[in-house]
């Protein structure tokens, strides 16, 4: 009977240890999503980073959408402008909202292909614009990027906007 005992609080012991240890890391990833929107480089690897660390949460769909509104809002040209600037910028998301709007360039213009994250991250930002913004930015952005060769997944938002 006391080896009974013995093996039975042993087994709840280690039951309460690996319960401590998934609870601990189960909130390590439940805040890795925001920490990747804020430390991310380049920005344009936000999307990726997202999904690697178990996709947006509502506290990082809350810091997305925070960011769109505050930093590109109704500017539909600021929001095309995002495309040119992503392909190239080095930093983080919230410091590239945050800057000085990138002169968007003629849509005839010759430009090498952008990265795919690109596409992925700004399908993210669109996702979590609001839904007239979202409207907005897709009927002004350029044909080359709404294109199927494009790799554009907008996402959900996108789906309920067109679903009316």
């Amino acid at each position: 009977m006391v080896k009974t005992q013995v093996g039975t609080a042993g087994r709840l012991l280690r039951e309460m240890v690996a319960a401590r240890r998934d609870s601990a890391s189960a909130g390590a990833e439940r805040g890795a999503a925001p920490r990747v929107v804020e430390r991310a480089r380049p920005a344009r690897s936000v999307a990726a980073k997202i999904a690697a660390a178990g996709g947006a949460d509502d506290e990082t769909a809350a810091l997305l959408r925070e960011l769109t509104v505050r930093h590109l809002g109704a500017d539909v040209g600021r929001r095309c402008g995002l495309y040119e600037a992503l392909g190239g910028h080095r930093g983080g998301l919230p410091e590239l909202l945050a800057a000085p709007p990138v002169s968007q360039g003629s849509d005839d213009t010759l430009r090498p292909p952008v990265p795919r994250s690109v596409h992925h991250t700004l399908g993210l930002l669109l996702e979590h614009a609001e839904p007239e913004h979202a409207a907005a930015e897709l009927a002004a952005l350029p044909e080359r990027l709404t294109g199927l060769d494009a790799g554009w997944d907008p996402g959900s938002t996108v789906e309920a906007l067109l679903a009316g």
